[in-house]
């Protein structure tokens, strides 16, 4: 266990999936602990350069990120870099965590604001097909079933790619964030830094235009 204020490794090599995978760390956990806890005692100790505990967080943390970026960049190898970077950005900004929130908020806030400045530098990208995304281990976001019995999982996942990537960076993030990630308008507006009724707005926005854009597609397959 290394505790120095350097670290032996540089932060991209430390907290990539490779040297993840390639580290055995033990993260069992009382069932009895709290979660909120356990995170702040690891904080604390990442915040004296303890490398092992940062893993921990990382090891805990690094797939909720990946999972919520990939929904929203559409790309598995993307989703992979921009949660990396997340990490990295929280592992070098960690001392600027206060403790006001908890520390999943603050660091969904950063994956967050690093998938937006990347959708908002992308034009005309195409997503990946969610079967490739299934392969990686993630789940379709949104699986909708018509009355009529169900979709062809290829089908359904090319629509919802399409419609997913007509929605905006904002509306986006907070359909992931409330449908996908199931946080409560509160706790999206937290990450987001604005209002709830601001949420409320863009998610009623955003069901309405995928419906709309779906429409078409479960129209036919019913017919």
């Amino acid at each position: 266990m290394r505790k120095c204020g350097t670290p032996a490794h540089g932060p991209q090599d430390l907290f990539s999936v490779k040297h993840l995978m390639s580290t055995s760390v033990k993260t069992a956990v009382d069932g009895d602990e709290n979660p909120a806890e356990r995170h702040r005692q690891w904080v604390t100790r990442a915040k004296t350069g303890e490398e092992e505990a940062f893993r921990m967080l990382f090891e805990e943390f690094f797939p909720k990120i990946y999972g919520m970026i990939f929904h929203m960049v559409g790309q598995v190898e993307t989703a992979e870099d921009l949660a990396q970077s997340t990490m990295v950005q929280a592992w070098r900004r960690l001392n600027q965590f206060d403790g006001r929130s908890a520390f999943g908020t603050w660091l969904y806030r950063i994956g967050v604001n690093t998938a937006l400045d990347h959708l908002r530098r992308r034009k005309n990208r195409p997503m990946e097909s969610l079967e490739v995304a299934a392969e990686a281990g993630i789940e379709p976001a949104v699986n909708p079933e018509p009355p009529g019995g169900a979709l062809d999982d290829r089908e359904l996942g090319a629509a919802i790619d399409r419609a997913l990537q007509k929605l905006t960076p904002e509306h986006r993030a907070v359909f992931v964030l409330g449908e996908i990630e199931e946080m409560a308008y509160e706790d999206i507006g937290r990450v987001l830094k604005v209002k709830r009724g601001t949420v409320m707005s863009r998610m009623h926005y955003a069901r309405r235009h995928l419906q709309r854009l779906l429409r078409p597609f479960y129209e036919r397959a019913q017919s």
